[in-house]
């Protein structure tokens, strides 16, 4: 093996090179940095090459081998994308001596799985990477690895099996009496031209204290959950499956619900026991100006007696409007709608002003999370891209490591691959011999038990 001899001269021509380019004044610091990390990719590329076929050779000629496996091909390659750059893979494709089966031995020893050519280590960073930017802007961060083409990073958020990405919950050393739940929803655009939510909901144990100089507040233990989740049943049981194993729930005495009152968001309160909903502020205010649609000086007043909890001040006050004739019909459509919600929500809105409870921020969360990356800038989304990305990025916010769950999952594979192989040995049927065969032979036709007759039995079988 010369790969050191080689690397060796490698890295001399380039210092050699470099050094030149220097006193020439033709390279700059900047270039100098990309030559050289240039060099050590393709040294690296050269190494794992090198280390491939001394590694396949030595499983060519291992007698432990050849007790189970024949050389069914020599030398098949493909190329493996690496955070290197291209490797090509040069590999012996072996059949199994008693069930006949086909395997390229290397790879399984390598955890490389049939049709998989990029590594796990590069897919996890180009994973990360879609979460924050574009896939055109992946493509041009991973050049040097063989990836050119948009399609292909589509291809590895799609594949992910993002219905997994679960951070559990740890139990905490210390139950807090109150917890603090908050939903909403970012509107997301799709390539069908229809929006849909994308929903977001976090658990919290409320702010923790900040001793800085920079006084901004921070959310205590918070967890996140995000996903299109077309049945809700299964975000809530997630939800309520992280707080059992965070908290000793017997022990909590409230937990503050937040959100605008969808009714996705009120089916968590049939979950989550002891929840208390609180409409947030931010929709409040909101019905309030539409409330007050044509009369802008009147939300103040009518805020206050929402704030004051003066519920007849506020029906006379939509009784009045309502009766105004001079309403358009859009004015009047507003006005109803706001009705209806603010006192359909009277009570969520008066716990606002309970002494245990701190607000909600889930507009803040859902801008800072979602929307920056899928519905900030004009997109269209497919189902599952989109889905994939929200999963990851409160995944990543969960302190995941990506590179973790893409390994426990390829290991996941190769062992259901090994266990239905075994299967296949195992529940093989037997083959059954004709019984009017063993009349045509003397030997075998008076039944007596010997050792020829053993043997014949046998090579029929």
């Amino acid at each position: 093996m010369n790969i050191v001899q080689q690397a060796a001269e490698k890295i001399s021509q380039e210092m050699i090179s470099q050094f030149v380019g220097i006193q020439n004044h033709e390279v700059n610091f900047t270039e100098l940095v990309e030559n050289i990390q240039s060099c050590v990719h393709e040294i690296g590329v050269s190494m794992i090459e090198t280390l491939i076929i001394e590694a396949d050779s030595a499983l060519r000629q291992s007698s432990v081998r050849k007790q189970e496996w024949f050389i069914q091909r020599n030398e098949d390659t493909k190329i493996c994308a690496t955070m290197l750059g291209p490797v090509e893979l040069s590999r012996t494709y072996f059949k199994h001596k008693k069930d006949q089966h086909f395997s390229y031995l290397l790879d399984e020893y390598l955890g490389i799985l049939p049709y998989d050519r990029m590594d796990t280590g590069l897919k996890s960073q180009i994973l990360e990477t879609t979460t924050d930017r574009s896939y055109q802007q992946t493509v041009n961060q991973f050049q040097h690895s063989g990836i050119t083409s948009k399609a292909t990073i589509k291809n590895v958020v799609h594949r992910l099996d993002a219905e997994n990405l679960i951070v559990s919950g740890q139990r905490q050393d210390k139950t807090p009496k109150v917890l603090f739940i908050e939903a909403d929803e970012d509107h997301v655009a799709y390539q069908d031209g229809t929006n849909r939510f994308m929903k977001l909901v976090y658990v919290h144990e409320g702010y923790q204290s900040n001793s800085g100089q920079i006084k901004r507040l921070r959310l205590k233990n918070c967890h996140y959950f995000s996903g299109l989740y077309p049945d809700g049943q299964r975000l809530w049981e997630e939800v309520y499956a992280y707080l059992d194993a965070s908290y000793d729930l017997g022990k909590v005495d409230r937990i503050y619900f937040s959100g605008d009152g969808a009714p996705w968001i009120k089916e968590g309160a049939k979950y989550i026991p002891n929840t208390t909903f609180v409409l947030d502020q931010f929709h409040t205010v909101k019905y309030v100006k539409k409330a007050c649609t044509g009369l802008a000086s009147g939300a103040p007043i009518l805020l206050d007696w929402i704030n004051k909890n003066h519920k007849k001040f506020v029906q006379a006050f939509f009784t009045s409007r309502l009766e105004d004739h001079t309403l358009s019909g859009n004015q009047r459509k507003q006005i109803s709608q706001a009705k209806r919600y603010l006192l359909g929500n009277w009570e969520a809105i008066q716990n606002q002003h309970n002494v245990d409870y701190i607000g909600c921020s889930a507009e803040g969360h859902v801008s800072h999370i979602l929307s920056s990356r899928l519905s900030s800038r004009p997109l269209g989304w497919s189902k599952i891209g989109a889905n994939n990305i929200a999963k990851m990025r409160v995944f990543l916010r969960n302190k995941g490591n990506l590179m973790v769950h893409l390994e426990l999952k390829n290991k996941e594979i190769q062992k259901d691959s090994r266990v239905q192989r075994l299967d296949k040995r195992v529940n093989r049927p037997k083959p059954t011999i004709d019984q009017s065969f063993f009349a045509k032979l003397p030997l075998l036709e008076n039944g007596l038990i010997t050792g020829t007759r053993n043997r014949v039995v046998s090579v029929i079988k």
